[in-house]
């Protein structure tokens, strides 16, 4: 039985004595001592002593430590202190170090990856000079100084800090307090006092666990340390803020650029008189005048040109439930304007006919060139000009301020984890311009319910990509300086947006033209009463009302000049009128006065989806006494081992 007893007491003083020195083990730092020199043009000298026992946890290389740079005023704005390491030290020999840019900040990597660092007790020092840390206020100047920040890993076992001013000052001036703890904490767990008139010692009293630390603040009669001039401050703030200054100027010389070429060449000639006319202007086909009025191409202009030519009698439009069928019906091309026939050779080559569907949408790309090229090489110059150039060089100088902005502070803007959110913000916005743009745009060209709700899921889509956007700002918690960036961005990607249209403009021959296309827009929607003073008016028939129904859709007015003439249309109808160019439901089952805004919107609907490839990606500052906490002045951060 004793033999037993004896071999249990032998097992366990074994696994105590293998257990104890793990126990004893664990890395901390024994002791964290700051020595701080502030001289008299208010930069500070400082010397960290940091003794750490490493057993290859987390101190495998070195230990890292992080020292916050950039912090914000009371204004909100950026405020960067300098940071400048002298020297780097491990048990008194010159030690390496790398250090990378952080958020708010520098972090220094002690030590070498190639080399592991021997297990037990090592003595690290920092030797760095740093400026902008004091607090200059009406009737005393402060130093209010994380001595061991709140960011340490490692629970530290005694912290000391050692102040010296100028000489000069007189000791019965002197107020010094100090906190310890968390983050905020005004716990006092430490002592202080003065070994000289201008030298100070502060010291816990009490171990800090980690992320724990010590601040102290230091409080002297003005006079002895210079404060910082007004050209200095200017200085400082045009450096610390240069990313949105940058941005700022950039966007103010971007917009000023963009008034002056608009004044220069974006300013059409002055309107003439509007008279109402029933006669295409100038013998233009619907597409070229939805094309000169827009000065540019969308679908709708094809639209307008598929239903001329079918009203001229050359083709048919076939309609099948939702799809569309294109129809040769007869062989005299030469009523139909240049454009037209490019579009419908192309379309239809040697075939009779065509279905607007996705497995056609190689030959639909093809024709809308062709329709486009024709267009600009018949109406662009004579009419307008686009002054694209003046538009890319706006264009340029934007693109010049953004990446300008993001480099110029490359510990800013383009620090830390969330590095890549400037950029995705920046392309966020732009997108969020052009689905807000194309929402506002559906509104605009809306006709009939199918376009109320092409536009209310525009707008929807669009609330969503805005929406999510600003749910992403609020969600990451990004530094204002990034958001007021974006915003910068948002409004520059906005002034391109709208400089891009306000910079076309009509020569004199476009301007006339305008003119009188406006006569026939006015002629289409005006009034009973007005329309009666007219002189000379064209019957009210429903030959009237094909041969201007082209004119009609290609200035976004098909439903007011079908109601105009609703009353003919249902006289005819009832004694068995129908369009000879359609075939299909449309006419019969919602009457005349919606079949027009109906077809408009369905059809270049259809367009517009069948002339997409399947798979294309289309988709929709300081303390002045009692008032301070742990971690609240300047300096500390934190550190730990790699």
């Amino acid at each position: 039985m004793n033999n037993r007893i004896a071999v249990l007491l032998v097992f366990v003083l074994f696994a105590a004595a293998l257990i104890a020195p793990s126990a004893g083990a664990e890395e901390r730092i024994t002791s964290y001592r700051s020595d701080i020199t502030v001289n008299k043009d208010g930069s500070m000298d400082v010397v960290e002593t940091i003794k750490v026992i490493a057993e290859g946890v987390q101190i495998n290389h070195g230990i890292y430590r992080d020292f916050p740079t950039r912090y914000k005023d009371h204004d909100g704005n950026n405020f960067m202190v300098d940071f400048h390491i002298i020297s780097v030290t491990r048990d008194g020999a010159i030690e390496p170090y790398r250090t990378t840019r952080m958020q708010n900040g520098v972090r220094i990597y002690i030590g070498s990856k190639d080399i592991v660092v021997p297990m037990g007790r090592h003595t690290y020092g920092i030797s760095y000079k740093t400026n902008r840390q004091l607090g200059f206020f009406e009737d005393h100047d402060e130093l209010y100084w994380n001595a061991v920040g709140t960011g340490w890993i490692f629970p530290v076992d005694k912290a000391i800090a050692v102040v010296t001013l100028p000489p000069g000052v007189v000791l019965n001036d002197i107020k010094m307090n100090g906190w310890t703890g968390p983050q905020d904490s005004t716990a006092q767990n430490l002592k202080y006092k003065a070994l000289s008139d201008n030298k100070f010692e502060f010291w816990t009293t009490a171990p800090l666990n980690p992320n724990e630390g010590m601040t102290i603040s230091v409080i002297w009669p003005k006079g002895h340390i210079s404060a910082p001039t007004t050209t200095m401050k200017l200085k400082w703030f045009v450096r610390d803020n240069r990313s949105l200054l940058i941005t700022l100027f950039g966007t103010l010389i971007t917009l000023v650029y963009f008034v002056f070429a608009h004044a220069k060449v974006g300013v059409d000639p002055d309107q003439g008189a509007i008279v109402p006319q029933w006669d295409p202007p100038d013998k233009l086909s619907p597409a070229a005048v939805r094309y000169i009025s827009r000065m540019g191409y969308d679908h709708k202009a094809l639209t307008a040109a598929l239903i001329n030519a079918a009203v001229k009698g050359y083709i048919e439009i076939v309609q099948v439930k939702k799809k569309y069928e294109i129809k040769r019906k007869g062989v005299d091309k030469t009523a139909l304007a240049q454009e037209e026939s490019a579009a419908i050779d192309q379309m239809l080559g040697s075939s009779d006919s065509i279905a607007l569907q996705q497995s056609n949408s190689t030959t639909l790309q093809r024709a809308i060139t062709k329709f486009m090229q024709s267009l600009e090489k018949h109406y662009k110059k004579p009419y307008f000009t686009t002054n694209t150039g003046y538009a890319a060089i706006g264009t340029v100088l934007s693109i010049i301020t953004v990446i300008g902005a993001l480099f110029s502070d490359p510990g800013g803007l383009l620090a830390g984890d969330l590095a890549f959110i400037p950029y995705l913000m920046v392309i966020w916005s732009v997108v969020s311009v052009v689905f807000v743009a194309r929402a506002v745009f559906g509104w605009r060209n809306t006709g009939g319910v199918r376009g109320t709700f092409a536009a209310i899921g525009k707008s929807l889509l669009a609330l969503l990509i805005v929406g999510g956007m600003i749910g992403v700002l609020k969600y990451v918690s990004l530094p204002a300086t990034v958001i007021v960036f974006i915003a910068l961005v948002l409004i520059l990607v906005v002034i391109n947006a709208i400089y891009y249209r306000l910079l076309k403009s009509y020569t004199p021959k476009g301007r006339a033209v305008v003119d009188k296309i406006l006569g026939l827009k006015m002629y289409m929607t005006i009034a009973e009463q007005d329309r009666m003073n007219l002189l000379n008016p064209p019957d009210r028939t429903p030959e009237l009302y094909e041969k201007l129904l082209p004119y009609a859709l290609a200035l976004n007015v098909e439903q007011q000049w079908s109601e105009q003439l609703a009353d003919v249309l249902q006289k005819a109808q009832a004694e068995g009128y129908e369009p000879e160019w359609y075939k299909g439901p449309g006419w019969t089952t919602i009457g005349a006065s919606y079949f027009t805004t109906s077809l408009s919107s369905s059809l270049s609907g259809a367009i517009a989806a069948a002339s997409t490839s399947p798979g294309s990606g289309s988709s929709s500052g300081g303390s002045s006494g009692g008032g301070g906490s742990s971690g609240g002045g300047g300096g500390g951060g934190g550190g730990g081992g790699w």
